[in-house]
């Protein structure tokens, strides 16, 4: 079991930390015997979190056994983990937040993560009126989620990368551009008291492609068709980011077996072509 006595060294910029403790804690708990330097970070593969103004916030609200993390300190120092407590964290916090987008981005696929804290701007004025994704070409590579008034995402890349941004009305479901373009970078990029601003261009059809997809789920069986053509590879995915199917080479119009999976929401992501689609689908029993 792991001694809270044993401290970890970490080093100014970045470090790879385990999570040697026996229970799921919040991030607050976790860090709670030691005082990390303001504009300090931590990131996971389900999000990150800042310490500023005495806390931690982020997306990352919790840290889980046996899983690890890259910390981001601002000066040489010790770290240790709080053991004296019986977290609630599991219970209160469950699998993290949910991914309200109508994307999903493949966590485990790219080696390196740039943070982003934003605020988005419609016609000069802050709005969380919007879904906003990542994507490099077509391929979504974070998804954006509210926290305290700021959108936040990890974006998942290998670096040096063209991101895009592409907002869709949380009412309407109308496309938009998003003005800004950025390089990626390992790094966090704004922070809670200056956000990178983001500002909502003209509308767009990239990404909409209802007209030409046809997805339908029936009797637990899911079925694709799109320019009649097969799909190079088909991934389901849940409102959390976990991956529950992956078929290769599907023809279209075949059935794929969901029948296993719970009721519930999940976004498909389709690669045909060089090309990636995405789709909200409802499974429920009837």
């Amino acid at each position: 079991e792991y001694n809270a006595a044993t401290p970890i060294s970490v080093y100014k910029g970045w470090n790879w930390i385990g999570y040697p403790a026996n229970q799921v804690m919040s991030v607050n708990e976790a860090f709670a015997n030691i005082v990390p330097s303001e504009g300090d970070y931590i990131v996971g593969q389900e999000g990150f979190a800042l310490y500023t103004e005495n806390k931690w916030s982020g997306t990352l609200l919790t840290l889980n056994p046996g899983s690890g993390y890259m910390y981001h300190a601002q000066q040489e120092g010790e770290l240790s983990y709080n053991t004296a407590i019986v977290s609630k964290a599991k219970a209160l916090y469950g699998r993290g937040l949910v991914n309200k987008t109508p994307w999903t981005a493949d966590k485990h696929k790219y080696p390196k993560v740039m943070c982003l804290i934003a605020d988005l701007y419609d016609a000069g004025a802050l709005t969380e009126d919007y879904y906003v994704g990542a994507f490099c070409g077509t391929e979504c590579r974070g998804v954006g989620k509210y926290v305290e008034g700021k959108l936040m995402m990890n974006i998942y890349g290998e670096g040096n990368e063209e991101i895009t941004f592409i907002a869709m009305h949380c009412d309407s479901e109308v496309t938009f551009e998003i003005i800004e373009k950025l390089t990626f970078e390992e790094i966090l990029l704004g922070n809670m008291t200056q956000a990178y601003p983001l500002h909502i261009g003209k509308e767009t059809s990239v990404l909409n492609v209802k007209s030409d997809l046809k997805v339908r789920l029936e009797g637990g069986m899911l079925y694709l068709s799109l320019n009649g053509k097969s799909f190079d590879r088909v991934t389901l995915t849940d409102l959390y980011g976990d991956v529950l199917l992956i078929e290769d080479n599907v023809a279209t119009d075949e059935a794929l077996n969901c029948i296993a999976l719970p009721d519930g929401v999940y976004i498909v992501t389709i690669a045909q072509d060089g090309v990636m689609y995405y789709h909200k689908v409802l499974k429920a029993c009837k």
